[in-house]
């Protein structure tokens, strides 16, 4: 006995089609996943392979920097010498006295009258700088204080017509800012016992720089 299709041929050709479509979209859409999959894969590789080439590159730019120098103790020492060389005159060149200037003022206080036979100037003592220890190095004991010396810097004699001249000549030499502790040191007449001329003698301190009065 032989089969027999009762069916109409378009109801068959309708369900082949019907059976075919969702098979042929799922094939479609495993091949877009796979295909997406791949070139996220693809870049993310690449990406990885650029930052370990920057990270191989940061490496050998560090190895090609040289390491720090070791410290010379020798050339902190110099420096440290050289400071205070540099301190040291520093104090001498602030202690200097500007001798033209006392002499100036001298020769403008100096009363009619008045004649000189001796004048003796010294400076006064300079401040001692301080001294800069040296990092590394064995500090020194430290320098004794100097001797004061007298406070004479100055000192002065010779003639006057009178008493009074003398007086006035202390008393204008106590102007004088460059000046201090003007002391009469003796003022007596040439001939004793009579009103000529006196001899005189006295003493005064020099202010350093930077001294005030």
């Amino acid at each position: 006995m032989r089969a027999v299709n009762l069916l109409p041929r378009d109801v068959a050709r309708t369900k082949t089609r019907q059976v075919n479509v969702p098979l042929l979209t799922g094939v479609i859409a495993a091949v877009i996943v796979t295909f997406v999959l791949a070139v996220a894969f693809l870049h993310e590789s690449a990406n990885v392979a650029h930052k370990q080439t920057e990270l191989d590159a940061a490496r050998a730019e560090l190895a090609l920097i040289p390491p720090p120098a070791p410290t010379d103790s020798a050339s902190s020492t110099l420096a440290g010498e050289q400071t205070q060389r540099v301190a040291a005159l520093q104090t001498a060149l602030n202690g200097r006295v500007a001798w033209d200037r006392v002499l100036r003022e001298i020769s403008l206080v100096l009363p009619n009258g008045i004649s000189l036979s001796n004048l003796s100037l010294s400076a006064p003592a300079p401040p001692v700088a301080p001294v800069v220890p040296v990092e590394g190095s064995v500090s020194a004991a430290p320098a004794p204080a100097p001797v004061p010396t007298s406070s004479s810097d100055m000192s002065m004699s010779g003639d006057a017509l009178s008493h009074q001249g003398v007086a006035r000549l202390l008393s204008r030499l106590a102007l004088v800012p460059d000046f201090q502790n003007v002391t009469l040191g003796h003022s007596a007449n040439v001939s004793p016992g009579t009103h000529g001329p006196v001899e005189f003698s006295l003493t005064a301190g020099i202010r350093g720089p930077g001294a005030t009065s």
